[in-house]
């Protein structure tokens, strides 16, 4: 028995295979251009998506005319599905285009807009330095007014320690050692207190109790106080003062002075009155606070 005979190829398979070979071919592509995009370098260093968007349009053109060759090389029946697919890549270019577009639109205002911020940010920083240069100048400025009072006030230190050094110099009585011989004659005492001079005695063997209280303190001896609104002032009182020199001068008597810390200047004043009169004189410091007291049994400060 004969084999039957194969009947003759319908023309779906050839259709089938268009499909097939076209579809297989767009998706081969679209692979190629995902890889080709993730290893293609950065060529921009403004924006990198930029180029890939290019490379996209370069590949969609090649693809797209590949695809036209292909409709011009096949039959009348696949035409349709093939025109199909050409509409499509026609329409994923034009999609590619107009993102390359937006993304360009988009790249040149990020630029003009970091253009502008950075204007801005350097009129700040243009201010900004010009403030410092005119902290810098206003803290010269107070630096050198500092320097000016400081040499001013070391003027005024060394002339208020030469002042004070003056008064020193001023205020030192300069004394002698006692002369080595025995006492001859007897004393005129006279306390030096309140800033005032006040003689025990108004004249010769009279005790002044006018400006000096007196108080028994047992046996004959006598506490004294001076009044503090009493005495002699100096120099207002220094003609009382060289008439009571003059009436004791022919007693024989020297000056001894009981100098209290309130009164060196009338103590001054007073023992220069008595050496211009020929006095001898004497001198004992007295704390301040403590009281004299005078009796057979005393002792007077030497002659100098």
């Amino acid at each position: 028995m004969k084999r039957r005979a194969l009947a003759p190829a319908d023309s779906l398979d050839l259709l089938l295979d268009t499909m097939c070979n076209t579809f297989g071919g767009i998706i081969l592509i679209a692979l190629l251009v995902a890889l080709l995009a993730r290893q293609t370098p950065q060529q921009s260093p403004v924006n990198p998506s930029l180029a890939l968007f290019e490379q996209r349009i370069a590949l969609a053109e090649s693809e797209l005319a590949t695809l036209r060759s292909h409709l011009t090389q096949q039959s009348d029946e696949p035409v349709s599905i093939s025109a199909e697919a050409v509409s499509l890549a026609e329409k994923q270019l034009a999609a590619a285009r107009a993102d390359a577009i937006a993304l360009a639109s988009k790249t040149t205002r990020q630029a003009e807009s970091a253009a502008a911020t950075g204007g801005a940010a350097w009129s700040q920083l243009a201010e900004e330095l010009r403030s410092l240069e005119r902290r810098e100048t206003e803290l010269r400025n107070l630096i050198a007014g500092i320097e000016a009072e400081t040499a001013r006030l070391r003027e005024r230190e060394a002339a208020l320690a030469a002042q004070l050094q003056s008064e020193r110099d001023h205020q030192t009585v300069k004394l002698r050692f006692p002369k080595e011989r025995p006492r001859t004659h007897s004393s005129l005492a006279v306390i030096c207190k309140y800033n005032r001079l006040y003689p025990l005695f108004t004249s010769p063997g009279e005790l002044d109790r006018t400006s000096i209280t007196w108080r028994s303190v047992g046996g004959d001896s006598e506490e004294s106080n001076p009044k503090p609104t009493s005495g002699l002032q100096m120099p207002l009182d220094m003609t009382n003062w060289r008439r009571l020199l003059e009436a004791f001068r022919a007693e024989g008597v020297y000056v001894a002075f009981y100098v209290y810390p309130d009164s060196y200047e009338v103590f001054r004043a007073a023992k220069e009155a008595a050496t211009e009169s020929k006095y001898e004189f004497g001198i004992e410091v007295v704390p301040a606070g403590r009281s004299l007291t005078w009796g057979s049994k005393g002792s007077s400060p030497p002659p100098l």
